[in-house]
């Protein structure tokens, strides 16, 4: 006897922007069938749940929590639990970012990140911890442009 189809999501993790870094680095968390919105969802690597900025069906963006251990990245939404790429716990980030900045309200500035040798790195995927604060264009590198009071830490 034929029944009606039931459409199946089989949600999975298939990439994470960067493989390395320390504590604090933010990263994006690439796949399919994540949900939505974040509800009662989390990730993790190897450790603790990452402090979430952004949650779509597709992405995650989110800061490895201090306390990670190397591993791989995991997905949790619900009663499902996705495994995705390995990231390695570093003590430092594999270039330097010169970007340490007040603004006042209104003010702009270019984010500038240099490797080791002083040479501009560019194609950095920029994020901001709190984009009340502070907001992030999409140039590369990113305009920075200060929009309220408050502290906010943006990096690649």
């Amino acid at each position: 006897m034929a029944s009606n189809g039931v459409r199946f999501i089989v949600p999975g993790t298939a990439y994470i922007t960067l493989q390395s870094g320390p504590s604090g680095t933010m990263v994006t968390i690439g796949g399919s069938g994540l949900g939505a919105t974040q509800e009662t969802g989390t990730v993790s690597i190897g450790g603790p749940p990452m402090a979430v900025l952004s949650w779509s069906d597709t992405q995650i963006s989110a800061a490895v929590a201090t306390g990670t251990t190397p591993g791989n990245v995991t997905v949790q939404r619900g009663s499902l639990t996705t495994t995705g790429p390995t990231f390695t716990i570093t003590l430092s980030y594999p270039y330097v970012n010169s970007l340490g900045l007040s603004l006042f309200v209104g003010q702009i500035r270019t984010g500038t990140v240099t490797d080791r040798n002083g040479s501009p790195v560019t194609g950095l995927q920029w994020i901001t911890t709190n984009p009340a604060i502070v907001s992030l264009s999409t140039d590369n590198p990113p305009v920075v442009t200060a929009i309220a009071s408050g502290v906010a830490t943006g990096s690649p």
